[in-house]
């Protein structure tokens, strides 16, 4: 489906993740992502490979999703994959070193090719209400809190290979035992995390790699309606060889799996499923235009736990592909074919969401200067039920600001009604400003609105369309290279969403603490 905003497993339910990676390993295989040519991936993967492991650590992409951002909006720490607030926001890296014993500290934690960073932030959180949306007491709505974090980098090149790999992760345990912002019972303290690899190859004619990228972790999902645990793994393949200078034949196959847990003991949840594989050929036509053809096939799965069945859906399509770069500053992609899609498991399938249909994807990248980017992209393969579109803008006037927005539309399968499809637009903003090189401000604003779409005639549209939006505000201060203190407030409208009664549940919160990092 897309590009899914993947998944989630519970703590009580973590024993069930081998197990069905294992059954869905043996009966399927995801799509790739739309509006990229393969000779492209392959390439941009390849590069990652080659990346030192300072730049690892800042190559995950900022969240340009409101499920994305407000999943992770309470991670504790730098270490953790986003290093400034919804990952948006300037490098840290330019803060003076402090020639003291945290310095000799931090070099004593390098071991040649591995960087050990770890941290530890003391503070207070407030929030009115708890994980499931009900409203707190005042004396069970803040605590102080203790996080110790972790984060650990790798690389190193072997002859043609090259090892890149990447840890972060955060522990969070609240004082008082009445406060539950994350979860209750086992998962009021949470732990968050992420891990990274990229292994490179490089030969004569030929290049290949290998990236893989996890997360665990707790967080309030939109499209739930409370508080998730929530596991994601993404593995991937490209292979290109060079046939002659103009001609490129390529080859990828790719995993992703998300596994969503929650309830009073994560006895409910989904396990979503996805695996692609293909090949293509590509032509230099001329010195800035490259023809091709691109041939692939997927399956999509669904299982909710707590009955309703296994769903999963099929795809195979034929694009012809056209790149242009048509100055230095603006390239253009253009992809158009045929596809099939066909859906197991689903009682009376409605005929629009099957069958032979055109597919298409298109990509506009412009950047002006070193200071701005607009990426445009729209496609409409694989098995999605409704065209995904994106609009990414970025702008940095001036070294100490900085501005993102995205608009966008994508979807996955519904995390909590089986033969169903949840189909979001939205859009997040975020501006940063920093003042006198220590002290740092932003603001994030974002709205998402999710549409439920059954794939069976027999069934409406599940629980409706619901809304939700945020706004936050952030500051930063940064005493010195190790040590530095940041106060937040998040508001949100909530959404309709909710497992008891209906209406919005708006929420705020707010933290404050310092935080010291090696």
């Amino acid at each position: 489906m897309g590009e899914p905003r993947q998944g989630i497993e519970g703590t009580d339910g973590s024993a069930g993740i081998l197990p069905a990676v294992l059954r869905i390993l043996r009966n399927t295989f995801v799509r790739s992502p739309a509006g990229c040519p393969r000779h492209l991936i392959g390439a941009i993967a390849l590069l990652s490979c080659l990346l030192p492991s300072g730049t690892l650590a800042q190559s995950v992409q900022p969240p340009q999703t409101v499920s994305e951002a407000v999943f992770r909006s309470q991670w504790v720490g730098t270490q953790a994959d986003r290093a400034t607030p919804y990952g948006f926001g300037l490098p840290q890296d330019d803060i003076e070193p402090v020639e003291d014993w945290a310095a000799k500290l931090s070099e004593g934690l390098s071991f040649k090719s591995l960087r050990i960073s770890p941290g530890l932030g003391v503070g207070w959180e407030y929030s009115n209400r708890n994980s499931s949306g009900v409203q707190t007491d005042q004396a069970d709505d803040n605590s102080p809190y203790i996080a110790p974090t972790l984060a650990l980098d790798f690389s190193r090149e072997y002859g043609p290979l090259s090892l890149t790999l990447a840890y972060g992760g955060g522990y969070v345990y609240y004082v008082n035992p009445n406060y539950t912002s994350s979860q209750s019972g086992s998962g009021r303290n949470p732990l968050n995390q992420t891990v990274q690899m990229r292994v490179g190859h490089v030969g004569v004619r030929h290049q290949a790699s290998v990236t893989a990228e996890g997360s665990y972790g707790t967080g309030e999902n939109v499209q739930v309606g409370g508080n998730t645990t929530t596991a994601n793994f993404n593995l991937r393949g490209d292979y290109v060889y060079s046939l002659t200078e103009f001609v490129t034949l390529g080859s990828f196959a790719s995993y992703t799996s998300t596994f969503t847990r929650y309830g009073d003991s994560n006895d409910s949840g989904s396990n979503l499923n996805s695996i692609n594989f293909g090949g293509s050929a590509d032509w230099l036509w001329t010195g800035k235009t490259t023809l091709g053809i691109l041939l692939e096939g997927g399956i999509s799965t669904q299982e909710v736990q707590g009955g309703g069945g296994d769903d999963s859906r099929q795809y195979v399509q034929l694009l012809f592909t056209a790149e242009h770069t048509l100055t230095s500053k603006l390239t253009l992609n253009a992809g158009l074919g045929a596809g099939y899609v066909q859906s197991d498991g689903v009682t009376e399938v409605d005929s629009a969401y099957t069958g032979v249909r055109p597919v298409y994807q298109i990509s506009i990248n412009y950047t002006p200067s070193e200071k701005t980017f607009i990426r445009l992209s729209s496609s409409f393969e694989g098995v999605v039920v409704a065209p995904d579109y994106s609009l990414q803008i970025g702008w940095n006037p001036r070294a100490t600001t900085s501005l993102t927005a995205s608009v966008y539309q994508d979807q996955n399968y519904s995390l909590t009604t089986t033969s169903q499809v949840q189909v979001n637009r939205g859009f997040v903003g975020t501006i940063q400003q920093k003042f006198f090189t220590k002290l740092t401000f932003s603001l994030s604003a974002g709205w998402q609105q999710t549409e439920n779409v059954s794939l069976s005639v027999e069934q409406t549209g599940g629980s409706g369309d619901y809304d939700y939006a945020f706004f936050s505000a952030n500051m930063r201060w940064d005493l010195n290279s190790w040590l530095y203190w940041q106060t937040t407030i998040w508001s949100s409208t909530g959404n309709t969403y909710q497992t008891s009664g209906s209406g919005d549940y708006p929420e705020t919160t707010a933290s404050t603490g310092l935080n010291l990092i090696f």
